[in-house]
């Protein structure tokens, strides 16, 4: 693999950024007025919680309040086992990251099958809970008056600017260790799974992300990392009460992630930062101060609906990688299938067969059942009646998840083209790539040999179907997906099924949308995508022909076979697998 820049291997910024970032502290660290020193350190403070419920609210598209609530976890146990025991600085935010990890361990179960409104009703629950233990805590919370942190340095009040030099470098590096951390979870099959989840959930399940699992993870990291950031908050400020930990502030967070997008950390510190600077600016306005801040959030929110910032970005260079291998065609076997909607029977005992290898042509009206019989192949339906396998003759299985379909070597397009607008067109390929990485979230947070290795792999195979179609995806890649034609749209969910490495390729209606010219090109493509099960749906006759494909007619709710394959090179001529 070849070498990027440290920086940007780090966290996500380049040389320059980096450059002009170390500036500003060191220009920070040098002034000797501990006042705007701490006002700093609370900068960075506010950045670590942003980047925390970037993971929630930013990447998994969950509007989280609770994340305050593992910060206080995190505080309060800071606190407490400074009071008791000598400890150092760095030591806090370890206390504290644990505290939020066994909070958001406890809530997993319910918080991650929530969504939506009813996640948001949640985490306020969550977050009002916990504020009403600190207040009624006793001895362990210091009730409504808080607790005061013992100082870990004597020199806090002979010399407080040194104090509050020492507390701004240590968050500044636990915000540069956090940020490294939520760079490349972002630039896993982890962060692209959670966008992924959040922008449609159903396309995802076909590529083995699980929304549950994805929302998991999500809260997980920002517990944890909220948690850490509350326990240095603890040691850094030196006192703390449930006041610290309102609603209000979580809502200013979440204000924050929402404004930066969410799915760019450093950027999301950027803005938390901007932030913090922005209300102290503001001070001169006296009472005022809050209602402008607020009135400066809404306008920024009207003006930038989607976040101010959209970044697609990669920490990866495929250049030496090895090339993914490919999965074996699958055999298709179907018998007396049944599917019906609101009482409308659909499919009415279908038969069909496809031999492994073999490319296969549904055609039929609009309404006949084509798309529902793919939705039954990759698990996103289940048959009421019938039996279904797909697999060799001595490994065949049924498709009961879209899971279970993609990790088993089932990939599709839809209907109608399903992107992720926020992903890039390229991370859109790569989400179709991952589902065959076995890298852990430990991986991904320590930036081990085998999440480089593997994501080098992923991208070379993302890189490689984008470029077999020429010039039609590649100036956009890094943008989001709706930059492309409806027609492009639909190559790019071609290249996202492609990347998977398929034993069986679903396609419905793929060259829909397009002219003569690109149908036969895209046609002669994936003629040539190697040795791949393939079922076609559409209405183009002259996509069967190109593909010397074996038709099959949607009839009455059930499937019949022509009597030949189409093709002037079959004609006449039995149809084999190869």
């Amino acid at each position: 693999m070849t070498v990027m820049s440290w920086p940007r291997r780090i966290w996500g910024l380049g040389p320059g950024a980096t450059a002009a970032m170390l500036m500003i502290g060191g220009g920070l660290l040098v002034q000797s007025n501990a006042y705007w020193l701490h006002v700093a350190t609370l900068g960075l403070l506010y950045a670590i919680l942003a980047v925390a419920v970037g993971f929630t609210a930013g990447m998994r598209g969950l509007l989280d309040l609770g994340s305050i609530a593992a910060a206080a976890a995190g505080a309060y146990a800071a606190a407490n086992v400074a009071s008791r025991a000598s400890s150092s600085l760095l030591l806090s935010p370890v206390v504290g990251g644990l505290a939020g990890a066994l909070l958001g361990v406890v809530l997993l179960p319910a918080l991650a099958r929530l969504g939506g409104h009813l996640y948001v009703l949640a985490s306020l629950a969550v977050c009002q809970a916990v504020a009403v233990l600190l207040i009624n805590g006793g001895q362990a919370t210091g009730g409504p008056d808080g607790l005061a942190v013992p100082s870990w340095l004597d020199v806090s009040r002979s010399n407080p600017e040194a104090l509050a030099r020492i507390n701004f470098a240590a968050t500044a590096v636990l915000l540069a260790l956090c940020l490294g951390m939520a760079v490349r979870f972002r630039c896993s099959r982890f962060g692209r799974g959670c966008i992924a989840a959040a922008d449609d959930a159903v396309a995802a399940g076909c590529f083995a992300v699980s929304s549950v699992g994805s929302a998991r993870v999500a809260i997980l990291m920002a517990a944890v990392m909220s948690g850490a950031a509350g326990g240095m908050y603890a040691r850094v400020l030196g006192y703390i009460a449930p006041g610290s930990f309102s609603l209000s502030e979580a809502l200013i967070i979440l204000a924050f992630v929402l404004i930066a997008g969410g799915t760019w950390p450093p950027g999301t510190a950027a803005i938390a930062c901007g932030g913090v600077a922005a209300t102290e600016g503001l001070r001169v306005l006296g009472e005022y101060r809050l209602p402008a801040f607020g009135l400066l959030i809404l306008l920024v929110a009207i003006r930038f609906p989607r976040g101010i910032l959209f970044r697609s970005f990669s920490l990866h260079n495929a250049a030496d990688a090895d090339e993914l291998p490919r999965v074996r065609s699958l055999k298709v076997h179907a018998r007396g299938i049944c599917k019906s909607f609101d009482g409308t029977g659909v499919l009415q005992g279908v038969d069909f067969d496809a031999s492994a290898g073999e490319t296969v042509g549904l055609s039929g009206a609009n309404g006949a059942g084509k798309t529902v019989f793919l939705n039954l192949l990759s698990g996103i339906y289940q048959p009421e009646h019938g039996q279904l396998t797909l697999g060799a003759e001595s490994d065949s299985w049924y498709p009961d998840s879209p899971a279970t379909a993609a990790l088993r070597g089932v990939a599709r397009s839809f209907q109608s083209p399903r992107v992720w607008p926020r992903l890039s067109a390229s991370e859109n390929v790569l989400v179709g790539a991952q589902v065959r990485a076995s890298y852990t979230v430990f991986d991904v947070l320590v930036g081990s040999r085998r999440y480089w290795r593997e994501e080098a792999q992923l991208l070379r195979r993302a890189d490689l179907e984008i470029d077999a179609f020429g010039d039609c995806i590649r100036p956009r890649a890094n943008n989001t997906p709706l930059a492309l034609s409806y027609a492009n749209r639909r190559r790019l969910e071609i290249a996202r099924a492609l990347a998977r490495c398929p034993g069986l390729l679903l396609l419905d209606e793929p060259a829909a949308g397009m002219n003569p010219e690109e149908t036969a090109e895209l046609a002669s493509y994936l003629a040539n995508v190697g040795a791949v099960t393939r079922i076609v749906v559409g209405h183009k006759p002259q996509v069967f022909e190109l593909l010397n494909a074996t038709r099959w007619d949607a009839v009455g709710g059930r499937f019949v076979r022509a009597d030949e394959p189409l093709g002037l090179e079959s004609k006449g001529k039995e149809h084999s697998a190869p």
